[in-house]
């Protein structure tokens, strides 16, 4: 049953790419709007990731079926040298919200200064794009990651190094009831060896930050995949937390088409009165390999994509292997490992076909006990 609805997904996919629903304007990257003397640039981007994914469930019921998963459209501004404006909102399924919404001033010689909501500097997988990323989602300790929030932060890029830092509260959506939260977070890079299919990252990145008036901060993550909303890990709410301290070390390399990538995360929960700290963490390890001969880009401290070279496209394969552990003293979230394997296809620099097999295997001692199998695939267009 399983196999016979993979097929028909499968099928819809084709489908969907051979009678032209990917548009064929996704191939430009030129502005949509500029004035004469380029002293005003308008350009218009978006993406669509379509997920399709069966579980093989072992306890709790997962649901098979469709979901977009991502379905943005955004615009960016940008004025004389120094200024840039840019919203993006995403109309997927019944979460439509703003994710980047912020104006940045390029000013200075080397720093430039946003304000808004965007994504905060922590972890090389996080801030890379949702287009380049090798898995459908990322790995089970990107919880850890604050991802968008609205703040004010400063960054500097340089050839071998970059640093930012920011300072942050809630998201756009979330609550406004008392005081909303505050934090502080920043990371660094460093590149010692740059080149054309020669890539070597370090990185590490460190943040605080407080609760809001209710003091409670929980943590849960997916099991790596997002069409059913299962959450199996999950510590609840912490009670009684005052704050919570976040670090992540990087390492990253890129050798002609392999390339291998990892992250170590943890989190630390100070509680008031009597109560132990709650301390968490997860890492990840995950290799690529390139079929026809590309390499991963890189930009700025993060992975910017593939740009296939043959008119066929390029073929990727790639392995994963992550743990996330929330079980510590009192608390028990849980402690979940994933393998994934993972196929893709760039079919041109902005339309991507996806196949990802994980393997979950959630332990006993947390919330949901279950050890699914999931075969999910996507198909991508941006522009």
């Amino acid at each position: 049953m399983k196999f016979f609805f993979l097929k028909n997904i499968f099928r819809t996919v084709v489908w969907l790419f051979c009678t032209g629903c990917v548009p064929a304007f996704a191939q430009s990257a030129e502005p949509a709007a500029a004035s004469s003397d380029s002293d005003f640039k308008l350009s218009i981007a978006g993406r669509i990731h379509l997920d399709a994914a069966a579980y093989g469930e072992d306890g709790v019921a997962m649901d098979n079926g469709f979901l977009f998963r991502r379905a943005q459209l955004g615009a960016s501004v940008t004025v004389g040298k120094d200024w840039n404006f840019k919203t993006n909102y995403d109309f997927a399924e019944n979460s439509a919200k703003f994710s980047d919404v912020y104006i940045r001033y390029n000013g200075f010689e080397d720093i430039r200064i946003t304000a808004g909501q965007f994504k905060m500097p922590f972890s090389l997988e996080e801030l890379t794009s949702s287009n380049n990323i090798t898995f459908m989602e990322r790995s089970l300790p990107s919880v850890f990651s604050a991802a968008r929030r609205i703040g004010i932060g400063a960054d500097v890029q340089q050839p071998l190094f970059t640093a930012s830092a920011a300072v942050y509260g809630r998201a756009v959506g979330a609550s406004l009831a008392g005081d909303e939260p505050f934090a502080v977070g920043g990371r660094v890079t460093f590149t010692p060896i740059k080149e054309d299919g020669r890539v070597l990252h370090i990185g590490g990145a460190l943040a605080y930050e407080w609760t809001d008036d209710a003091n409670n901060i929980r943590i849960r993550q997916r099991p790596e995949s997002k069409v059913d909303g299962n959450r199996l890990s999950d510590t609840g709410a912490i009670a009684n937390a005052v704050a919570q301290f976040k670090y992540g070390i990087e390492l990253a390399g890129v050798y002609g088409p392999f390339s291998l990538q990892g992250e170590y995360m943890g989190s630390y929960v100070k509680r008031s009165g009597a109560l132990t700290s709650f301390n968490s963490n997860g890492y990840y390890i995950m290799g690529s390999w390139l079929l026809t001969g590309e390499s991963r880009k890189y930009k700025s401290g993060t992975f910017s994509g593939v740009s296939p070279a043959r008119k066929y496209g390029a073929v990727e394969v790639a392995v994963r292997y992550s743990k996330l552990d929330l079980n510590d003293e009192d608390i028990f979230g849980g402690k979940m490992k994933n393998i994934s394997v993972g196929t893709n296809w760039y079919i041109n620099r902005n339309v991507r076909m996806m196949f990802n097999y994980v393997r979950v295997d959630n332990d006993a001692f947390g919330p949901r006990i279950d050890d699914p199998n999931i075969f999910q695939l996507r198909l991508q267009a941006n522009f």
